[in-house]
C-alpha cells in the first residue's frame, strides 16, 4: 500500500536482531527498517531522512529523482536491540553513539532515544532527539552515494555536514524554531562562548586538520557544527565549489581538503577565517544551556524526557539587558504511570537551585526544595478534580512585595500560598525531570 507517497510493507526479520516483526518504509531516496511495527514512528523517522537529503542537497549535488533502491536506515525500540546489530558490524565502536552509518554495509542504525514506553511513543512521537540522530546519519549515507572516496573526507567536514543537514531538517520540519532557540544547539553555542571568553577556541588551522584533542564527545560534534555552519553561512558559495572538487579526487585527506578550500576561498579571506569564526561565535544569541538531555521548545507545549539514569536538566539564558524574570507561569503534565518528578529550579546564580517539585506519587503534590532549609516544605497537594486524573497541575509562581526572597505560588484553584526562600531569587530559572520520567510543560511563560 501507499502511505502519504510512501511504499509500505511488512518484512520478516531474519537477518536481524530483533525478534519481533520488522515495518519497511520506503520514500525518495531512504528506506527505513523499524524493527517494531509502529508505523507511525516509521513515518517519522523517513520525514526526517527524507528533509536530511534535501538539506544537505543544497552543498553538494545530490539528484532529486528517487533513487531506485532507498539507503537503508535500521530504527531500534531499544538501546539494547541496537547494540545487538551494532555488535555484529563494528564490535561495540560505536555502542555508546546509538547511532551510527557503516561504510561497508551503506546502513544506517539509530536508536529511540530516550526511552518512552508505548503511551508516550503514540502520544510524542520518536522526539528531536532520534529525528536528529536519523537526519545526521541520513546525511552519512547521502555522501556516501554521491562519493567514491567518501571514506577519506575529514572529520569536520563528515561531521559538520551531517549535524548542519540535521539542524536544517529540523527547522523544515517545524521542529526547532531558531537553533539559538533550542536548548540542544544553543548549548553547543554557550560551550563555544565560553572557549572563546576562555582563549580556548580552536583555531581554523586546528579545526581543518581535524586536531582537537581536548574535547569530549559531545563538544566535539558541536564545535563541528558551529563551524561547518559557520562556512555554510559566510562563505556558501566556495564550501559548494569545495564539495564539488572532492568529486574530482581520487583519494584525499585533511591537507587536500584544507588546499582546496584554500583555493576557493582565495588567500585573504582564507587568513582572515579564524578572525571571523571568533566574530561568528561572538554573535551568536543562546537562550539555553542544557546540562542533561532533553528539552524540546518549540510551540506550546515543551516536552522534556529523561535518560533512565539521570535527570534532565536546562537552564534559561536571557539576554544580559533583559530584565530579571518575575513570574512563571504554565501548567507542568506528568506522562506515564507510577512515581515521577519534574521540577521549576530558581537561583542557580548563587549556590545549589532551589526547585519548585511537582510530584506524583499515591497523590500529587507540589513542594519546596531548597538546601537552605533542613527539609522539603509541602505547599500544596491538587485533588483528583485539580489535576490527579491527567497528572497536570496549572501554576503561577512570583515575586512577592520588594523582598527578593518572598514569592507567591498559585496550584490550581487552590489559594494562593506564600513562599519564603533562604536567599535572593536572581530572575534565573530552569526545568528539570526526574531520571526515566517524561514531562510536559504547557504554555509555560516567563515574566
Amino acid at each position: 500500500m501507499l502511505l502519504g507517497g510512501w511504499a509500505l510493507a511488512a518484512a520478516a526479520p531474519a537477518q536481524h536482531p530483533d525478534t519481533r516483526a520488522e515495518l519497511k518504509l520506503q520514500g525518495a531516496h531512504y528506506t527505513v527498517h523499524c524493527h517494531f511495527t509502529d508505523r507511525a514512528v516509521a513515518a517519522e523517522a523517513l520525514e526526517a531522512a527524507e528533509a536530511a537529503w534535501t538539506a544537505a542537497a543544497t552543498l553538494i549535488d545530490l539528484p532529486d529523482e528517487p533513487l531506485e533502491t532507498g539507503q537503508p536506515i535500521h530504527l531500534y525500540r531499544t538501546p539494547d536491540a541496537y547494540r545487538t546489530a551494532e555488535a555484529k558490524l563494528t564490535q561495540g565502536r560505536f555502542a555508546r553513539n546509538l547511532a551510527f552509518a557503516h561504510w561497508a554495509t551503506r546502513t544506517a542504525h539509530v536508536a529511540v532515544q530516550p526511552k518512552r514506553d508505548d503511551a508516550g511513543l503514540a502520544r510524542l512521537g520518536i522526539g528531536n532527539l532520534t529525528r536528529r540522530l536519523i537526519a545526521h546519519e541520513a546525511t552519512h549515507l547521502a555522501r556516501f552515494h554521491r562519493y567514491p572516496n567518501f571514506s577519506q573526507h575529514p572529520g569536520w567536514l563528515t561531521d559538520g555536514l551531517a549535524a548542519w543537514s540535521a539542524a536544517a531538517a529540523l527547522r523544515a520540519l517545524d521542529r526547532v524554531a531558531a537553533p539559538g532557540a533550542d536548548p540542544n544547539y544553543a548549548t553547543h553555542m554557550t560551550m563555544a562562548q565560553s572557549m572563546l571568553a576562555e582563549q580556548r577556541l580552536p583555531t581554523a588551522a586546528d579545526l581543518l586538520a581535524d586536531q582537537l584533542p581536548d574535547l569530549g564527545f559531545y563538544a566535539r560534534y558541536g564545535l563541528r557544527w558551529l563551524w561547518f555552519d559557520f562556512l555554510a553561512t559566510r562563505h556558501r558559495e566556495p564550501l559548494r565549489a569545495l564539495f564539488a572538487d572532492l568529486r574530482g579526487f581520487a583519494r584525499t585527506n585533511p591537507r587536500r581538503v584544507t588546499a582546496a578550500l584554500r583555493r576557493r576561498l582565495g588567500g585573504d579571506a582564507f587568513a582572515a577565517l579564524d578572525d571571523d569564526f571568533r566574530a561568528y561565535i561572538e554573535a551568536l544569541r543562546p537562550r539555553w544551556e542544557q546540562r542533561t538531555r532533553t528539552l524540546e521548545t518549540v510551540g506550546a507545549q515543551w516536552v522534556q524526557s529523561a535518560f533512565v539514569k539521570r535527570p534532565a536538566q536546562a537552564w534559561r539564558r536571557d539576554p544580559t539587558e533583559a530584565p530579571p524574570t518575575r513570574a512563571l507561569v504554565g501548567s507542568v503534565e506528568l506522562l506515564g504511570a507510577g512515581r515521577a518528578a519534574a521540577r521549576v529550579l530558581l537561583g542557580a546564580e548563587y549556590g545549589p537551585p532551589i526547585a519548585l517539585a511537582f510530584e506524583r506519587g499515591d497523590g500529587l503534590r507540589v513542594r519546596l526544595v531548597d538546601p537552605a532549609l533542613p527539609a522539603p516544605r509541602l505547599l500544596a497537594e491538587p485533588s483528583a478534580a485539580q489535576g490527579e486524573r491527567n497528572h497536570r497541575i496549572a501554576f503561577t509562581l512570583k515575586r512577592h512585595g520588594t523582598d527578593a526572597r518572598d514569592l507567591r505560588l498559585s496550584v490550581a484553584d487552590q489559594p494562593a500560598v506564600p513562599v519564603r526562600l533562604a536567599r535572593s531569587w536572581d530572575g534565573t530559572w530552569g526545568l528539570a525531570t526526574d531520571p526515566g520520567c517524561v514531562t510536559i510543560w504547557h504554555d509555560l511563560e516567563a515574566r
